[in-house]
């Protein structure tokens, strides 16, 4: 395993792909494994067991990784004091699971990087990277470069996302075909104030997330500034908003205009800012002239108005406490009860607040009761319920147009009223069962399924893959087999059920 120099402000991620590929690896699978020291399938947005990788590299600050090249500290101003630690606890730990708690917006099923950086990268370095600022939520152009980043050509599985391969940044998409912008043309104006977000957000990572400002004061700067601009509710700030940028710019941000409480709050009495990194930007970008003025004017807040950690916790601690006494306590109880609790957490600590209502509604609203005794005793009513559930389910995953995904149970009770329904449940749901034990996939039936669709679809997988190797490890006479019409079940090929045993004696080995 290779493991090259650290680029200043590369992402972290994406070092790993660097990393792969001068190692001659086409994935990324086996090298986090290696790192990690787990067999577990592994997902690298923002990944877990930094603390090992440190060690490799023979860096002795364990917190240098995260601090420079995540965009984790973006985060960091945002979000309560507690919260932030938990994350960077859970990203330093030894572990398989990923932690999106910066780059997952709902823009975004790829990977962003600017093509004027990666051909300056090239010049320079000999290779590009990917910059950790071009993957911060809601930055859609280089602040360097004032032009919109790239994911590909939009079109393949490395632009949306989707392939567990090497990804790089380049002129061109990895399939090769032309990259085109990831958004697109905007209107000078418009795409002034993209750039201006992309510049505030990377003050957020070099400036903001190194100052004292905390999320409490940052609301006070955002509440001060607008009663300097004549702005005293929320009808006044949307109206402020679409003086100053068009309506694509809220569809691009997802900005909420139709007066969402936080915006509410923050403007009106200079409340705490949403978590999200974008919509911190946006609120920057309207304000402020720099992430420096802002810093400015939250070192002017009130201490007063700055939340204090322990009441938050003992807040907590008592609702928490009366839930575990009695487990059917209603949320109106709690407010009822714990006045003073619930107005301090809803100032302070809200998000917590909305999770803790939702959990206990969608416990109330089991299909039956709190107890569950559907588990036991079913009704007709939900056994044909749970049956067309999983019917629609079925027809999602065997699309033909769609990569294969293997059909289980699990996959198809997935999504059904948020209950927890053991297998076990089926033997008193006789609609539901027959489904199941007609539908559910072996492995071998899952691959032959597979196979199929790399054949009609070849060209979105190039020699060397995983999937071209699938193909080409069975005969021409059993793929031309398959093309003609799946088998039947139970009645697999010889050469499928041969493959998965393989699959599975390698797996266990390892």
């Amino acid at each position: 395993m290779i493991f090259a120099c650290l680029m200043e402000g590369e992402k972290l991620s994406h070092y790993v792909h660097r990393a792969s590929a001068l190692s001659g690896r086409l994935g990324t699978t086996s090298t986090w494994r290696e790192i990690l020291g787990t067999s577990g399938k592994l997902s690298a947005s923002n990944p877990s067991g930094v603390d090992r990788l440190s060690e490799i590299l023979g860096l002795e600050d364990k917190t240098y990784l995260i601090r420079e090249h995540t965009a984790v500290p973006a985060l960091k101003p945002f979000v309560m004091e507690h919260t932030y630690e938990e994350i960077v606890s859970g990203l330093r730990a030894n572990g398989s699971r990923a932690m999106r708690v910066v780059s997952a917006d709902k823009n975004r099923q790829a990977v962003r990087y600017c093509t004027q950086c990666a051909r300056s990268d090239l010049n320079n370095f000999g290779f590009p990277y990917i910059r950790r600022q071009h993957c911060l939520q809601g930055v859609y152009v280089c602040h360097e470069h004032q032009c919109l980043l790239t994911c590909g050509c939009m079109k393949c599985a490395w632009s949306s996302g989707q392939s567990l391969r090497v990804v790089m940044a380049s002129q061109a998409c990895m399939c090769g075909e032309a990259a085109i912008p990831c958004m697109s043309v905007l209107n000078s104006r418009d795409l002034e104030f993209v750039g201006k977000v992309a510049s505030i957000e990377a003050g957020f990572l070099s400036e903001l997330s190194v100052s004292d400002a905390a999320r409490e004061s940052i609301g006070f700067a955002y509440h001060t500034r607008c009663l300097e601009l004549g702005i005293s509710n929320s009808p006044q700030f949307i109206d402020y908003f679409y003086t100053n940028v068009s309506d694509q710019i809220a569809q691009i941000y997802h900005f909420p205009l139709s007066s969402p409480s936080w915006l509410r709050k923050v403007v009106t009495r200079g409340g705490v800012p949403p978590t999200s990194v974008a919509l911190n930007g946006v609120l920057v970008t309207l304000l402020f002239d720099s992430v420096t003025d802002l810093i400015t004017a939250a070192q002017g807040a009130p201490r007063l108005v700055l939340a204090d950690e322990e009441t938050i916790l003992d807040c907590r601690e008592a609702l928490l406490l009366k839930i575990e006494r009695n487990y059917e306590c209603r949320f109106f109880e709690l407010k009822t009860e714990f006045r003073e609790e619930f107005e301090y957490l809803n100032e302070y600590d809200s998000s917590w607040l909305r999770a803790l209502r939702n959990s206990l509604s969608a416990r109330s609203n089991n299909y039956l009761d709190v107890k569950a005794a559907w588990r036991f005793c079913p009704s007709k009513r939900f056994d044909q319920s749970l049956a067309e559930h999983m019917e629609s389910r079925l027809k999602v995953l065997l699309d033909e147009n769609c990569r294969p995904t293997k059909v289980t149970f699990s996959k198809l009770k997935s999504g059904f009223k948020c209950l927890c329904i053991p297998l076990a449940a089926l033997r008193n749901m006789s609609i539901s069962r027959e489904i199941v034990e007609r539908e559910v996939e072996t492995s071998e039936r899952f691959i032959c399924r597979l196979i199929r669709y790399i054949i009609r679809y070849r060209e979105k997988y190039p020699p060397g893959c995983a999937e071209y190797q699938l193909v080409h490890s069975i005969s021409r006479e059993l793929r031309d087999r398959l093309m003609q019409g799946m088998p039947e079940k139970g009645m697999e090929p010889e050469e499928v059920v041969s493959y998965v045993s393989n699959r599975r004696a390698q797996r266990c080995c390892s």
